[in-house]
């Protein structure tokens, strides 16, 4: 990040947890969450994921602020999804598809995915 923005605050715990399957970056936001009580804990990593809600926090991903954000009209989800997708974030297929089961467009989006690949296999491969 070029320039931080005047309302960003670095912070770092007081004290650190050693958690050997996790990045240090995922084990200092697991320990200054328990530490300054947070309400929830913004992490993507599964295994961050895994370990916080093991210590009893409460999780939250990238996929759901937006998700949260497009619903409260803060932003339009599918630019803010688009632009995140061109960083090195990644969301699985089964994410994915539940979170557009979720906001009412995954049946409508697999009839089109479903159709599109049977046209696509009655080509023959010279038109391909």
């Amino acid at each position: 990040m070029a320039a931080r923005p005047p309302w960003l605050e670095l912070v770092e715990p007081r004290s650190s947890i050693a958690l050997s399957d996790l990045d240090f970056g995922e084990s200092q936001a697991i320990a200054l969450a328990i530490e300054t009580g947070a309400d929830v804990l913004l992490i993507d990593d599964l295994a961050g994921r895994k370990e916080a809600v093991r210590r009893g926090l409460v999780v939250a991903g990238t996929r759901s602020v937006l998700d949260d954000a497009g619903e409260a009209g803060l932003l339009q989800f599918d630019d803010a999804v688009a632009r995140v997708r061109n960083t090195s974030f990644r969301i699985s297929r089964a994410a994915g598809s539940a979170l557009r089961s979720r906001r009412g467009i995954g049946a409508l989006a697999d009839q089109f995915t479903g159709k599109l690949k049977e046209v696509l296999e009655g080509w023959s491969e010279d038109v391909l």
